[in-house]
């Protein structure tokens, strides 16, 4: 995981903290867009957690960037000042999750493990405004022909009950590359989580007894 804000005293409290919870480690600390983008693709994190204020750039921009540099890392933004408007618009560039810089320790771990599992993060604010829209708030797969080769593989072994570990055994593919598949799984759902996606896939019939019906 790399740590990403213009003044790094917090951020290295932060690391610190993080490092003494098991399954985490902060491998970096970036001080601004630009540092960061060359930490990302040297060091791999899987994910990043971002402060809203850098020196060199604004936050949509500084997750664009990320993105484009490392498809699959996940990017989480933390702000002090909330509003759904930079939440969206960090959304819009590619970040797998918004949250309050007050939240606890324990609440951010739990969110960084979900990112790193290909997970996405909504807020109380965006579930309550989606929760207007039934449709928009349980999105579903429509059918086999928006489904990848790969990603109705991947559907399968999540049915199956595979952590991303095992599914990356199972298929030969590197673990960015199955977080990517079941971000884009989670995406073209509509939804927020892979249990979310495996219901929205057996609504739209692409789920029988656990398997995933061919095209």
């Amino acid at each position: 995981m790399l740590l990403v804000q213009d003044e790094r005293l917090m951020f290295e409290g932060l690391a610190s903290l993080l490092n003494d919870f098991a399954g985490i480690a902060v491998s970096g600390v970036a001080k601004s867009a630009a540092d960061a983008v060359d930490k990302v693709v040297h060091l791999g994190p899987d994910v990043v957690v971002m402060d809203t204020h850098l020196n060199d750039s604004g936050a949509p921009q500084a997750v664009q960037r990320l993105r484009t540099a490392r498809p699959d890392v996940a990017v989480l933004v933390l702000s002090a000042e909330g509003g759904e408007d930079l939440m969206m618009q960090v959304a819009s560039a590619g970040a797998a999750g918004y949250l309050s810089l007050e939240v606890s320790a324990n609440e951010l771990v739990g969110a960084i493990q979900k990112l790193a599992d290909g997970e996405l993060l909504v807020t109380m604010a965006v579930m309550a405004r989606h929760s207007r829209d039934e449709a928009a708030a349980t999105g579903s797969i429509e059918g086999n022909d928006e489904l990848s080769n790969r990603e109705r593989e991947v559907l399968a072994l999540m049915a199956a009950g595979l952590s991303n570990l095992q599914i990356g055994s199972r298929l030969g593919m590197e673990p960015g590359e199955v977080r990517m598949e079941v971000r884009a799984l989670i995406e073209k759902s509509g939804v927020h989580s892979k249990t979310q996606a495996l219901a929205s896939a057996e609504r739209a019939g692409l789920l029988r007894d656990g398997e995933v019906q061919k095209a």
